[in-house]
């Protein structure tokens, strides 16, 4: 028998069970495989697409045992367990485990779950995450698309080559600048696997191994391995203006607080506000179902001629509540393109599509008979 920390052990079976379908038709899928002996406990979990390993210190006496439960009936007897106890009684069996006196038939056999691949020592590359790695993808993961048929836009890409990670759903794009610039290819990530855990670094197999297309997330106590997007993600850098027109220095949280109080003055019908520049910045929206309508002035330092543009505010907040630092500089080369979006740092940048709205017709003139 071997004891493993509760807490520990329960941080682990939750976040395995992220993984583990609960509706699979696939017996090994629902379980987790534990192998034990006297000094760990490896836990493994897999949906095929993506699959975690996570390695707990243990203490007792055991022969190495590789056994397959129920990942939510394990769960839920360790839960059960009195809340005194700090560590979990385990005895392992080829076919069955003990959890304290409860014993638990083993879902499959252990030959039945799913081979999960092991980081190579041989890496085609190896990135250390920075630590406000954390801010960043909360920033970029904001754009992600959830559209089922975007391709590459589902995922988060890290782009070696420019140091950065980006995501775009076709109408707003965030990228944050990460590490040095570096000659390897890059790869896109579902946001599945980096939800699960943020890791501290990850590695990338060299693509003549069998494992191409496989990227391995290295967490704490072992490492996430999922399976990276097909297809090529848009030329981001390409997009980024070359000249601007007009270059707006605003607090970032006093114009994310102006979009809220715009919000009950939007309406369905026209989903938009417009920010008008010329010596500040004026945010208005008009709700021409209710009658309700907002202005506000903020202070801004605005260089440029005037120049009125129309955006989503729900894109707008967005990236607004998760870029990071105090002020924000928005650049404009006329109101039909794209808005740019830098934090003060200069390592979160964003591009967000403005609303663009056909005008009125114009009245004939002339003379009538």
């Amino acid at each position: 028998m071997i004891t493993v920390n509760r807490r520990d052990f329960i941080t682990a079976l939750r976040r395995a069970s992220k993984v583990s379908p609960k509706n699979s038709h696939i017996l090994p899928l629902r379980t987790v495989q534990l192998t034990v002996d006297a000094e760990s406990i490896t836990l493994k979990s897999t949906n095929l697409e993506l699959a975690l390993v996570e390695i707990l210190g243990a203490q007792g006496q055991a022969r190495e045992t590789t056994v397959c439960v129920p990942i939510h009936q394990l769960l839920c007897t360790i839960l059960a367990l009195p809340q005194y106890l700090q560590e979990v009684p385990l005895e392992p069996h080829p076919e069955y485990v003990v959890v304290g006196t409860t014993k638990l038939p083993a879902g499959c056999d252990s030959s039945d779950f799913p081979v999960v691949s092991r980081p190579p020592e041989d890496a085609q590359t190896n990135v250390e995450l920075p630590e406000d790695f954390p801010n960043h993808f909360r920033f970029v993961r904001a754009a992600v698309s959830q559209d089922a048929i975007r391709g590459p836009l589902q995922g988060v890409v890290f782009d070696f080559k420019n140091g950065n990670i980006a995501a775009s759903d076709g109408k707003r794009l965030h990228v944050a600048r990460l590490w040095a610039p570096a000659d390897v290819d890059s790869v896109i990530i579902p946001p599945s696997a980096l939800d699960l855990e943020l890791p501290t670094h990850l590695s990338i197999p060299k693509r003549a191994r069998d494992i191409v297309g496989t990227v391995f997330l290295h967490i704490a106590n072992g490492y996430i391995v999922s399976n990276a997007l097909e297809g090529t993600f848009p030329a981001y850098h390409n997009l980024i203006p070359k000249e601007h027109r007009v270059v707006a220095l605003v607090d970032r949280e006093e114009l994310l607080s102006a979009i809220d109080q715009a919000f009950p003055a939007v309406s369905e019908r026209n989903p938009a506000c417009s920010l008008h520049f010329n010596e500040h910045v004026e945010i208005r929206a008009e709700n021409k179902d209710s009658g309700a309508s907002y202005v506000n002035e903020l202070d801004a330092v605005v260089e440029g001629p005037e120049i009125l543009v129309h955006v989503n505010p729900h894109n707008l907040r967005g990236m607004l509540t998760s870029m990071t630092g105090q002020s924000i500089t928005l650049t404009f080369r006329k109101p039909g393109e794209a808005i740019y979006i830098v934090s003060d740092q200069a390592d979160q940048w964003g591009l967000i599509m403005p609303l663009v709205f056909d005008p009125p017709p114009k009245a004939k003139t002339g003379a009538t008979r």
